[in-house]
């Protein structure tokens, strides 16, 4: 079986558009909580087919959120959108048709997924958080926000997270 040729796009700039991170309770988690990721990519509604070295940009943005067991009241919000800027490096045919093609905007969110969870991982390092981690990649759908609970440690304070379906 021969190697069938590919679509290759490839990261050539990016750019945080907006960084946002607030810090709403106490420096201490008592009794667990819940950590709620949720990605969201916007992609370009005007772009026509695409072909080699043409370009494209694409925005995608991740929200963390931590909620406190107990009350359940807001710990922590962090939220960052990238802007990514795109170049197609190879059409497997003559062209590439953006309208509807899944496997186009996963591969561009991919390539920026990893660089916004370190810089929302590192906030949430910087305000306390310690042991909360944003993996580096997350599909995007339009589905409901994917819901994690790891053990939250605060300040040297740990605590159980518990489930919370969404």
């Amino acid at each position: 079986m021969a190697n069938q040729p590919v679509d290759i796009i490839t990261l050539i700039n990016h750019k945080v558009i907006k960084f946002n991170a607030e810090d709403t309770i106490f420096p201490q988690i008592s009794k667990g909580g819940v950590v709620t990721l949720t990605n969201i990519l916007e992609t370009p509604e005007d772009v026509k087919k695409l072909k080699t070295n043409d370009t494209f940009s694409v925005l995608l943005t991740l929200e963390c959120k931590a909620s406190d067991g107990e009350s359940e009241k807001t710990a922590f919000t962090v939220s960052c959108s990238v802007s990514g800027s795109f170049i197609v490096a190879q059409c497997a045919q003559n062209e590439i048709n953006p309208i509807g093609n899944n496997t186009l905007w996963n591969t561009a969110a991919s390539q920026l997924m990893p660089l916004l969870s370190s810089y929302v991982s590192e906030q949430i390092t910087r305000m306390g958080f310690k042991n909360i981690q944003i993996p580096p990649f997350l599909p995007v759908t339009q589905a409901e926000p994917t819901t994690v609970a790891p053990k939250v440690l605060r300040k040297g304070k740990s605590a159980k997270a518990k489930t919370k379906n969404t």
